[in-house]
């Protein structure tokens, strides 16, 4: 989702260099299913859908990644209300004092990108 946003970003948006150096899952927080429910699926099984998600954010992330993700999140949203897609959006609950996510910092992180 960040990566279509990224590329919605005119070209000379001040940031738009800075996010193409982390858009990998290396730098993505984690996330899990806090609360899920049955639906129908295909064929008349039935399944199960996240209606709640809880995000793990990177312990080591700086302040300035963590805006630059929050921007592109922004980006992707209004994009779906423009699509109307944003009514099937996931809620989400972002941690900032833990539990963290256990990704570790990437060996070629930008020193921008992490915390002192």
């Amino acid at each position: 989702m960040r990566k279509k946003a990224l590329g919605k970003l005119s070209d000379d948006h001040p940031q738009k260099e800075k996010a193409r150096q982390v858009m990998t899952k290396d730098y993505m927080s984690s996330e899990e299913d806090e609360e899920t429910i049955e639906v129908p699926g295909v064929r008349g099984k039935r399944r199960r859908k996240s209606v709640k998600r809880k995000v793990r954010v990177l312990q080591w992330e700086s302040m300035e990644l963590r805006v630059l993700k929050e921007i592109l999140d922004d980006l992707y949203c209004r994009q779906l209300a423009t699509d109307r897609k944003l009514n099937d959006m996931v809620p989400t609950t972002k941690s900032y004092t833990g539990p963290y996510s256990t990704r570790d910092i990437p060996k070629d992180c930008p020193t921008w990108a992490k915390t002192s």
